[in-house]
């Protein structure tokens, strides 16, 4: 056997146990809330956008679109954010969502998104 592949298989037999015993950190939680009037049937997993998170921001965006006839979100439009962090989160939101195909073209559809790092501190208002 080759030096070389001896250090990796030495490596992979003893970088679990090293592994093991480093502290992990705990997952952040958080909440992301969407208030639409049209409810979505589907949609995608909802992400916090990294940066935010990393600063520890909170925000909400207003997104206005539109509803194919098929169900999906289209000329998908943040009209306003707290933060340009939030901006391309809303509209990943929205786009990963499908509603109810109608037949129609729905219009003027809004939707406010929020994103919380402290979701606790409102469970007592529900």
């Amino acid at each position: 056997m080759t030096y070389a592949a001896s250090c990796l298989l030495a490596f992979a037999l003893v970088s679990p146990t090293a592994l093991a015993d480093t502290p992990r950190a705990q997952p952040t939680p958080y909440a992301i809330v969407v208030d639409s009037a049209v409810p979505p049937l589907t949609h995608v997993a909802f992400r916090y956008p990294y940066k935010a998170a990393d600063r520890g921001m909170d925000g909400s965006c207003d997104v206005a679109f539109a509803i194919s006839p098929s169900g999906h979100a289209e000329n998908i439009q943040v009209a306003s954010c707290s933060s340009e962090l939030f901006q391309n989160a809303a509209q990943a939101v929205v786009s990963g969502m499908t509603f109810n195909a109608t037949g129609q073209r729905v219009t003027s559809v809004s939707a406010t998104i929020r994103w919380d790092l402290k979701p606790a501190q409102y469970a007592s208002l529900n």
